[in-house]
């Protein structure tokens, strides 16, 4: 670290009236505990998201081989749908997939990259 982290780094040890040392540790204990929240929310994401896409898929499917006359109308929402979610989920996925890496991959480098978003 250079010295204007470090001198961040003991003015917010001071506001929170702790040591360094300290506020390092708990930094590093909440990377591994954001790393946990932001998977739980991609799941969050992820699971009702794949859910929804097989069961429009299903019902598409059940459309066009139970009915002669086949709804056009309604598959074409339904994939319109489908397709929207599966882009929703993709950019969810790329924005915390990197958060939730360095969070439990590199706990320090998290540590420090929160403590510059404090400047």
């Amino acid at each position: 670290m250079n010295q204007e982290t470090i001198e961040l780094l003991k003015v917010l040890a001071d506001k929170f009236g702790t040591t360094t040392e300290h506020l390092w540790s708990v930094l590093i204990n909440q990377a591994f505990l954001s790393g946990l929240s932001n998977s739980a929310f991609l799941a969050v994401i992820l699971i009702p998201s794949v859910w929804w896409i097989r069961y429009a898929s299903r019902e598409i499917r059940k459309e066009r081989e139970h009915e002669s006359y086949y709804s056009a109308t309604s598959a074409e929402t339904l994939r319109f749908i489908r397709i929207l979610l599966i882009l929703a989920c993709v950019i969810a996925a790329c924005i915390l997939l990197h958060d939730i890496m360095t969070a439990f991959v590199n706990p320090e480098y998290w540590a420090l990259r929160e403590i510059l978003k404090c400047k």
